[in-house]
């Protein structure tokens, strides 16, 4: 069931976030960052985002029998400046690896860009590790042109992100 959460949802949404990173990055980024994933702190921020987000923001997760499977969080495109073509930005989107490859991260897409346009944003942006083919190939797959690369630095660390946008989220929508 594709649902929006609520602060209620956050240890659930947490725990999907950190076991996602722990099954999909491995081989991706230094193991050393994965070392450092903490529960805790994850669960602190999904909370303050959650609690803070504006009425252009958001959190859709996927609850199945065995609870919250996956989540995806969107609103504003976070850097107009460099990348003013695209308004809405979908945040991150997380699927527990037994839970992928069975539509759900479409339906989650789908979600976003639903919102997205209910709230005057028509087009989306989206970044993923460069060397995560999967993901790229996700967003491909849904329809998004490959937008530019950026560097980015996690834990001191440096690693490319590819970015994937939609300029209109119509088709995505529907």
């Amino acid at each position: 069931m594709l649902r929006v959460a609520t602060l209620a949802d956050v240890p659930g949404i947490a725990r999907v976030h950190v076991d996602s990173w722990l099954t999909t990055y491995p081989g991706l980024m230094p193991d050393s960052i994965l070392a450092n994933i903490s529960l805790e702190r994850r669960t602190q921020n999904m909370q303050r985002f959650i609690s803070s987000q504006p009425v252009n923001a958001i959190t859709f997760l996927v609850e199945e029998v065995d609870g919250i499977v996956g989540f995806a969080q969107c609103g504003p495109n976070r850097d107009l400046e460099t990348d003013g073509d695209y308004a809405g930005e979908l945040y991150g989107i997380y699927l527990l690896q037994i839970w992928q490859g069975k539509g759900l991260g479409r339906q989650l897409v789908q979600a976003v860009a639903r919102f997205l346009l209910s709230h005057g944003l028509e087009s989306m942006i989206v970044w993923a590790l460069a060397n995560n083919l999967q993901a790229c190939s996700f967003y491909q797959v849904l329809g998004g042109s490959f937008v530019r690369e950026r560097e980015i630095e996690i834990q001191g660390h440096r690693m490319t992100e590819a970015s994937y946008g939609w300029k209109d989220l119509r088709r995505l929508a529907s």
